[in-house]
């Protein structure tokens, strides 16, 4: 049986195991950061969990307005975000980067997990603003090619090539 929930600090070993699974050393996320962050906002990360194990993660990174700038420019560097998540508060307005999205491409159910995690990104959108905590803005950097497929289906729009990279494509979008 699946279900998604909130992340806990017990589970960062296993977030970063599939975070490894995805990404090159570039833009690999380290248990220090998941730490940092999840200390300024532990409804961040979304994971999925089948028959108890976890099977897939969503991250989405609360930000101010000039932070979230900065980094879809890259004139902050993604691998310091932690330091700058905000939580969630009514009245608020948050400019939302959705970090990661990634299952366990071994998992004979991979699909269905993608599908899932998909599904649950519209989900944390209409949890947040239940909240009555306004979204600016959401944000992605997409680096694979995984990540480009479902970013050109989602209602984001593809801006351009993130700074100094061939390889990585930014996302904007006031829904997704």
């Amino acid at each position: 049986m699946e279900q998604i929930r909130f992340a806990t600090k017990h589970d960062f070993d296993r977030l970063i195991e599939l975070d490894a699974s995805e990404y090159t050393t570039d833009w690999l996320v380290t248990n220090e950061f998941a730490t940092a962050a999840w200390e300024r906002n532990q409804e961040i990360y979304r994971v999925l969990e089948s028959n108890e194990e976890i099977q897939g993660f969503i991250a989405f990174f609360p930000l101010e307005k000039s932070t979230f700038e900065a980094l879809l420019v890259h004139e902050l560097d993604e691998n310091k975000l932690c330091d700058y998540i905000i939580p969630y508060k009514k009245g608020e307005t948050v400019y939302i980067y959705l970090a990661n999205i990634i299952v366990n491409q071994s998992h004979k159910y991979r699909k269905r997990f993608a599908k899932l995690m998909i599904q649950e990104i519209r989900n944390e959108i209409n949890r947040i603003k239940a909240l009555e905590c306004n979204i600016g803005e959401i944000g992605a950097i997409a680096i694979t090619d995984a990540g480009v497929r479902v970013l050109d289906r989602s209602q984001l729009i593809y801006t351009g090539k993130y700074p100094g990279s061939d390889l990585a494509f930014v996302y904007r979008g006031t829904t997704f």
